[in-house]
């Protein structure tokens, strides 16, 4: 059916200026902050707590998100056919706890995206400058 905001579950706000995103799902206020040092990304919420997505220590690629003890709680991969992304969640949560992890991931390769794109962008300036 027709996207209309009473059956919209989750929205956020990206900025190529900031490092901090504010989201929402089912009106559930969270945020995201990205730490432009090290790349990793804190997510807070009321379902979640404090949570980390940074990508695999060992490769440096795919993404996992991680609770405050260190413990891994969610993960993207790879899937089997090319493009396929699978997304794994290692702990019991509830219908707004999977979206919001969703959301998480979903924005961090969005926000690596834009961080990427800019840092490209100033390097190609000082580059042609």
């Amino acid at each position: 059916g027709e996207a209309s905001p009473a059956n919209l579950v989750g929205e956020g706000k990206l900025s190529s200026f900031s490092s901090t995103s504010q989201m929402r799902v089912r009106g559930m206020p969270f945020t995201l902050r990205m730490s432009q040092m090290s790349g990793s990304i804190t997510l807070e919420s009321p379902v979640t707590g404090k949570m980390k997505l940074k990508p695999n220590p060992m490769t440096g690629t795919g993404l996992g998100m991680y609770d405050a003890s260190g413990n891994k709680v969610a993960k993207i991969r790879s899937g089997g056919g090319f493009g396929d992304k699978q997304l794994e969640i290692y702990v019991p949560g509830d219908g707004m706890f999977i979206e919001v992890v969703l959301l998480s991931f979903m924005t961090a390769k969005m926000l690596n995206k834009i961080v990427g794109d800019a840092v490209g962008e100033a390097v190609s300036s000082v580059v042609t400058a």
